[in-house]
């Protein structure tokens, strides 16, 4: 990386404000589905304790708000006691509601990106145009980024609990072996040639997204035509 995130404030205002707004909207979407699915599951800790919630300042946190302003990247997080879940996979089923939300997110962007040009491309002014276009374009990558990373098997990420239901010696590890695991992992993903599998599961997801608006819009013209 050859600059600061936060140096695309006064180089790009227009991409550094449309990727914090879009990243901090989707992990707080992403995490309270996390909360509505735990307590539909049983468990209320995060409804109880006020994380069921948009508010990014309670979701994210100000550490995570900063680290988002400055490099780009942020996190969430809302309390769950597995302790209070009905079944056995309720908390595979917890942990893929997040990534799941991202996806519908990066769904509905590509959608209403599509939308705006065919519909209203002609009667924007230039500059409006490209504006929106940029938001709704950097929707879909941040949405598509955060399923795709979310999703890998790694301790502390929702894809660790999602593989564990089908792969039970993976919740032997202790909370230690995980947390030293988890630093291995993202450290070698996110400073190493590795991130290239990232970026490639990314465009996966984003091209899966992209697909239902693609045929609505191709419908739409045969129907049309």
């Amino acid at each position: 990386m050859d600059r600061l995130f936060i140096e695309y404030l006064w180089t790009a205002p227009g991409y550094y404000f449309s990727w914090v707004l879009v990243v901090a909207f989707s992990i707080c979407v992403h995490e309270f589905c996390h909360a509505w699915v735990a307590r539909a599951q049983g468990d209320p800790t995060a409804a109880m304790t006020g994380f069921m919630s948009l508010d990014p300042r309670r979701v994210m946190g100000h550490s995570s708000l900063i680290a988002l302003a400055v490099f780009g990247i942020a996190w969430g997080a809302v309390p769950v006691d597995p302790r209070h879940f009905r079944r056995r996979w309720s908390a595979a089923l917890v942990a893929l509601s997040g990534p799941a939300a991202n996806f519908v997110l990066a769904v509905l962007f590509a959608f209403l990106s599509l939308m705006v040009m065919f519909l209203f491309g002609r009667h924007l002014a230039p500059d409006a145009l490209e504006a929106l276009a940029l938001y709704l374009e950097i929707g879909v990558q941040a949405n598509a980024l955060l399923a795709a990373f979310n999703m890998l098997p790694i301790p502390m990420l929702d894809g660790w609990e999602i593989f564990a239901l089908f792969v039970p010696p993976m919740n032997r590890l202790t909370t230690q072996q995980k947390s030293t695991w988890s630093l291995i992992a993202i450290v070698l993903l996110w400073f190493t040639p590795l991130n290239k599998l990232l970026y490639i599961l990314m465009a996966c997801v984003e091209l899966l997204a992209q697909l239902p608006a693609l045929l609505i819009v191709h419908l739409a013209q045969l129907v049309g035509g």
